[in-house]
């Protein structure tokens, strides 16, 4: 022991191997040198009591320091381990004092280890074994990180402190990184130390976003991005704790180059661009609170909807092929561009005050008016400017450019003029829909709608005008003409009249009552009312009008608004034609070759019938009724009947005089609800006729929600009432061709549902997936079978519980069919159950039920058992018996009996075997009462035939 003593010299201390010293109130200053032989075992040396060593240490030594010394290494140093509750201190003039390599680290909950550290790979610390961290850690260093564009890739840069053979064992308590110069870092990256995440060996300084700082980190959390060049952030930002510079959620974007937001599901609060451009391919990533964009700024977003209100001088920058919905009542003045793709405007300040310049598709879709008196609207070569439905659009300079499209729906609530502005120059194609909503107007002298007024007169022209993507000169069903008025040049206007009126307009073309609609895609609304024509109007007309008959023609719809009472009757030879008003349809026939949709959302009227001929579809949609009245539904061969069902729908669907049915039946949205029992399953009137319906659907095909596998549809003629169509639910086993889905014998039923078969179950035709004759139970759940069933299949009790109850019957008398009980799944049967046919119990037999007595469950066959046989009396009140008609074979199995123990007359559960018994069976006796003496004991296995001397025994 060396007390109170002090040495200095270049080489302090000299130690021959396995040479103990403890250090008391000592000071060391010179490097540490121990002679190694290893032979003899390493030596030690102890720092306690305010001791010191200032120096390198090199040999086969074991170093511990108490937590009042200190070690200050000065040189690369190598030790056989260091325990410290003190001060290590590896700092030089350059930053590193060396290398420290030992054999094994341990550093206390007292300790304090301060590193230094030069630009090198180089660990301070390395450790051929075991490291365990305690205390607090002081970096000094200077960090110059590569730069990066991607914090994706801020695992690839670090900086190992220590560098163990094995995994590191516990943390620091603190960690300081204040003498740690970040300046060569932007101000969005930091270091922080901590256990490699990858590699739980090393102890590193790792780069990070400054987003997450915390204790371990060399700066204060802060949500600012200084961006010269170009980075890409694809972690979750989310809301932190607040710093002394930082409320934790605000980003805040400086410097001119580009921040990318490539993450998905950000928390973050408001967004602040101050310089250059925010990136993001998703616009939901943009945090939950408002965006500001300073001068000369730029929000370059691709999809996804942008909600948030933005405001400031700055710019948006629509870029993609995908769509990009701006929501927000925004307040910027920046401009918004649109380089690709399709930005659509659901507010009617969504694009702030600012100019458009458009190279893809701008939709205004705000149910109102886009007030845009100082921006100026650019929409270039092969892009297009939409406007929906009931809005429309004030700007201060309007500019179609050649081989741009300006396209407008017409709302039913429109009113003129759509567009108005300061200046307006045209070019390209002007393409409307919803003409049709202009009602009466169109009833009687051609129409003139004002489209567009401009403060100044127009400048040029449109090349094209199409209606509803149809070229002008291809639509027969009207005349439209748009141009700008020849005595006010500011305004143009659109003149529309009805081909169905023109010999009551006295117009150069003769009257008709054809729709052709030739673009597969487009669709025309007419909300006029359609009425008969006196078609000696014009005598000499050459289309051969009866005046009162409607006929769709081309793949496009038709939708059919108004209270038509036309008597001619309606054809549709292609495309679809839409009735979507209650007398739509007018009072003749509807002969449907192609498509008709009856889609109202109440009653729709067809007095005259309608006739779907072959290949052709009629569809009544959800919320829908037909009313038919003296008429009569014809569905021909090979055409289809669709109809949708909700939870909703009125009883019944269609009514009329009569129906003749053929074809296919299709029904969706059918919803089964949760029943108990079959004697609970619902019938659904689909038709009601005044006569009988003739003929009947050749296939029925369903999309049905929440199906049991044992539950279907049929789909029937009611046989008590033969002009009533019923869609009925029944059991899958009994599924006919009329049915939604095939015959099928598997019950599933999951954990705590449960449900009763009260009818008799019978051998059915089978199919390609099932025999028509066997049943199989899966799921946890329970089925019960209270029916006298004659199927002659087998019964596969895979899961969960197969019940009969007193009336239940499985199997024809003297069948010979299997039931099989797997491990785990149960079976059994209350008084007077019966089952005719072999049982295979690997699961467990349960004989009377929980709430009875006495009760007898027969099985009239072999039975083997290699699972559990047991009464099921709740009480363990015995009486009950397992009655088995024919051999036992035990294998491996139990039996547990309930039995009072008294007299030879005692009450008991009871096995009876008319046959044989072999094998081995475990015999388990619930002992009730306190004994009496017996003369032949008390019999709880009969057998009838021959049993062998090991097929019971009792194992309690």
């Amino acid at each position: 022991m060396l007390t109170d003593s002090t040495f200095s010299a270049p080489t302090a201390l000299k130690l021959e191997s396995k040479t103990a010293i403890e250090a008391d109130n000592s000071q060391f200053t010179g490097d540490m040198l121990v002679y190694e032989d290893e032979s003899l075992g390493a030596s030690s040396i102890s720092l306690t009591n305010q001791s010191s060593l200032t120096g390198s240490a090199q040999g086969n030594v074991d170093m511990s320091l108490d937590d009042t010394s200190h070690w200050t290494m000065t040189g690369d140093s190598h030790l056989s381990s260091l325990t410290s509750s003190g001060e290590v201190t590896l700092v030089g003039e350059n930053g590193a004092a060396g290398t420290l390599d030992v054999g094994a680290l341990s550093l206390k909950d007292e300790s304090r280890l301060t590193i230094g550290l030069k630009n090198d790979t180089d660990a301070a610390i390395t450790s051929d074994s075991y490291t365990e961290l305690g205390g607090s850690l002081d970096v000094y260093a200077t960090v110059d990180f590569d730069p990066i564009g991607s914090d994706r890739n801020l695992q690839s840069q670090s900086i190992t402190l220590i560098d163990s053979q094995a995994d590191i064992v516990g943390d620091f308590d603190s960690v300081s990184l204040d003498n740690v110069d970040t300046s060569m870092l932007p101000d969005y990256l930091t270091v922080t130390a901590g256990i490699d995440a990858n590699d739980k060996s090393n102890y590193v300084l790792g780069e990070s976003l400054t987003w997450y700082a915390g204790a371990k980190s060399a700066d204060i959390a802060h949500g600012t991005f200084t961006v010269d060049d170009r980075f890409e952030v694809s972690s979750e930002l989310d809301k932190v704790s607040a710093t002394s510079l930082w409320d934790g959620e605000t980003l805040t974007k400086e410097g001119k180059g580009v921040l990318i937001l490539s993450n998905e599901n950000n928390d973050y609060g408001a967004t602040n661009v101050n310089g250059g451009t925010l990136a993001a391919k998703d616009a939901a990533v943009l945090g939950t609170g408002a965006v500001s964009l300073a001068a000369n700024t730029t929000l370059a977003l691709g999809d996804g909807t942008l909600d948030n209100v933005v405001t400031g001088v700055g710019r948006i920058v629509k870029g993609g092929d995908r769509e990009l919905i701006v929501s927000g009542d925004n307040d910027y003045s920046g401009g918004t561009s649109i380089m690709a793709g399709t930005l659509t405007a659901t507010h009617v300040n969504a694009l702030g005050s600012g100019d458009i310049d458009n190279s893809g598709t701008l939709v205004l879709d705000g149910n109102g008016r886009f007030d845009l008196a100082d921006a100026s609207i650019v929409t270039h070569d092969d892009a297009t400017l939409s406007l929906a439905a009931e809005s429309s659009l004030n700007a201060k300079q309007l500019t179609q450019e050649d081989g741009s499209t300006l396209s407008i729906a017409l709302g039913e609530t429109v009113s003129e003029p759509v567009i108005t502005a300061d200046n307006v120059t045209l070019d390209g194609t002007l393409d409307i829909t919803g003409i049709g909503n202009i009602k009466p107007q169109l009833t009687t002298d051609p129409y003139t709608f004002t489209l567009i007024d401009s403060v100044n007169d127009i400048q040029g022209d449109f090349d094209d005008l199409t209606i509803a993507g149809m070229e002008q000169k291809t639509v027969d069903f009207m005349t439209v003409d748009g141009k700008i008025d020849d005595e006010d040049r500011s305004r143009y206007a659109l003149t529309a009249s009805l081909s169905w009126y023109a010999d009551r307009d006295n117009a150069a073309t003769d009257a008709h009552g054809t729709f052709t609609l030739s673009n597969p895609d487009g669709s025309f609304t007419l909300g006029t009312d359609l009425t008969d024509v006196d078609d000696s109007l014009d005598p000499a007309s050459t289309t051969g009008w009866d005046g009162k008959t409607l006929t769709k023609e081309g793949e496009g719809t038709l939708i059919l608004t108004g209270n038509n009472d036309y008597t001619g009757g309606t054809v549709i030879n292609e495309g679809t034609l839409t009735a979507a008003s209650e007398h739509a349809l007018g009072k003749g026939l509807v002969d449907n070759y192609a498509s008709l949709l009856l889609d109202a959302d109440g009653e729709i009227n067809a007095e005259g019938g309608i006739t779907t001929h072959t290949g052709a579809m009629t569809t009544l949609a959800q919320g829908s009724t037909l009313a038919l009245g003296d008429g009569a539904l014809t569905q021909e061969s090979g055409s289809t009947l669709s109809i949708a069902i909700g939870g909703n729908s009125v009883q019944p669907l269609i009514t009329g005089s009569g129906a003749s049915l053929d074809g296919e039946l299709k029904v969706s949205d059918v919803t089964l609800s949760s029943y108990a029992s079959d004697t609970e399953l619902q019938s659904f009137t689909l038709m009601d006729m005044e006569s009988d319906i003739s003929g009947d659907f050749t296939s029925l095909t369903m999309d049905i929600t929440n199906k049991p596998d044992f539950l279907t549809i049929n789909g029937m003629i009611n046989p008590d009432d033969k002009s009533a169509y019923l869609l009925t639910e029944v059991l899958s086993w009994n599924a006919t061709a009329a049915s939604a889905t095939a015959a099928q014998g598997t019950f599933t039923l999951g954990a705590g549902d449960s449900f009763e078969v009260t009818t008799v179950l019978a051998d059915k035709t089978g199919n390609a997936d099932w025999d028509g004759k066997t049943l199989t139970k899966l799921g946890a759940g329970k089925l019960t079978l209270s029916g006298a069933n004659t199927y002659s299949g087998d019964t596969n009790v895979e899961e969960g519980t197969l019940w009969l109850t007193g009336t239940g019957v499985i199997g024809a008398q003297d069948s010979q069919q299997a039931v099989n009980v797997a491990s785990g799944a149960a079976f059994g049967g209350a008084n007077g159950a019966v089952v005719n046919g072999n049982v295979n119990n690997e699961g467990t037999l349960t004989f009377g039920d929980s709430e009875e007595t006495g009760a007898v469950f027969t099985l009239n066959g072999d039975l083997i058992n290699m699972g559990t046989l047991v009464s099921g009396s709740s009480s363990h009140t015995p009486g009950n018996t397992l009655y088995v008609d024919g051999d036992y074979t035990g294998s491996g199995g139990s039996l547990y009996l309930n039995t009072v123990l008294g007299n030879d007359d005692s009450a008991t559960d009871k096995l009876v075997i008319t046959g044989d018994a072999s094998g081995e069976t475990g015999l388990y006796i619930n002992g009730i009462g306190e004994g009496a003496q017996t003369v032949n004991g008390i019999e709880v296995v009969d057998v009838g035939g021959v049993s062998t001397s090991n097929a019971f025994e009792q194992k309690n």
